[in-house]
C-alpha cells in the first residue's frame, strides 16, 4: 500500500488501482494522461507532446500514433506513472519515438 495522507490510501492490486475504495475499472470518469518524449540516453522526461483525457487503459510496451501538428510520430510506452493530486487521479505517459 502506497500512502498519499492517512485519509487517503492507493492500494495496488493485481494491476487495477483502487482509489477510496472505489475500483478504476468501474469509475466513469476519464484520467487526465499526459505524454512526455524520454530522453534517449538517460530515459529522464522531456518535451511534452500531447495532453489528454482518456478512459482508456495504456501499458508499457503500448504502441501509438500522435498525430500533431508537425508530423504523425509512431511511439512505444515506456512507463506509466499514477499520480493523486488534489483528490484527481492523474497520469503521466513516458515514451520512446519509433
Amino acid at each position: 500500500m502506497i500512502g498519499t495522507s492517512t485519509d487517503q490510501v492507493i492500494r495496488l492490486i493485481s494491476g487495477s488501482v483502487d482509489l477510496d475504495g472505489t475500483d478504476l475499472e468501474s469509475r466513469e470518469e476519464n484520467l487526465k494522461t499526459e505524454i512526455y518524449e524520454a530522453d534517449p540516453f538517460t530515459s529522464r522526461k522531456g518535451k511534452l507532446l500531447a495532453t489528454f483525457d482518456s478512459d482508456y487503459r495504456l501499458e508499457r510496451q503500448d504502441e501509438l500514433f500522435l498525430d500533431g501538428a508537425e508530423k504523425a510520430i509512431k511511439v512505444r510506452v515506456i512507463h506509466v506513472v499514477l499520480r493523486l493530486s488534489g483528490g484527481e487521479l492523474q497520469r503521466e505517459l513516458l515514451v520512446m519515438r519509433l
